[in-house]
């Protein structure tokens, strides 16, 4: 069965990395994860191919919705992107299995227009480590 929109999981880490608690983020709209798994090639005396090296991957996310001053979640988004500190997020793609990953809030952004009903929100994360895998490791990336 194939996860809806409205089963999705955003959560940010409000506690320590040794007793985590997961905050929901709440009025997420729209959620964007692209990763890149770099190599390097070298080339070494008496081998006819050249050596492989992984490097960290790349993951970036953008995620959208619209503001809630009252939200705990955006909140610490928005009290990490101040900072300039990283944080830990759980991205649940069907509510329960997924992953999570230390970021950082690259970029933040506010939308509003004078006929708008709600406030637009955006974050820009990049991932500082590698995703780790949790509850059957659905990585879609």
């Amino acid at each position: 069965m194939n996860p809806t929109p409205d089963q999705l999981a955003l959560d940010v880490n409000t506690g320590t990395d040794a007793v985590p608690e997961w905050t929901p983020v709440e009025d997420i709209e729209s959620l964007s994860v692209k990763s890149d798994n770099p190599t390097t090639e070298k080339w070494v005396f008496h081998r006819s191919k050249p050596r492989i090296f992984t490097k960290p991957s790349n993951d970036s996310y953008s995620v959208g919705g619209f503001l809630n001053v009252g939200d705990p979640g955006q909140e610490a988004l928005r009290t990490a992107a101040r900072d300039r500190a990283d944080v830990q997020i759980r991205v649940r793609p069907d509510g329960v299995k997924g992953w999570t990953q230390t970021v950082r809030v690259g970029s933040r952004s506010f939308d509003v227009g004078a006929e708008d009903e709600t406030q637009g929100i955006a974050f820009d994360f990049t991932g500082t480590d590698d995703a780790v895998g949790i509850t059957g490791n659905i990585f879609l990336f």
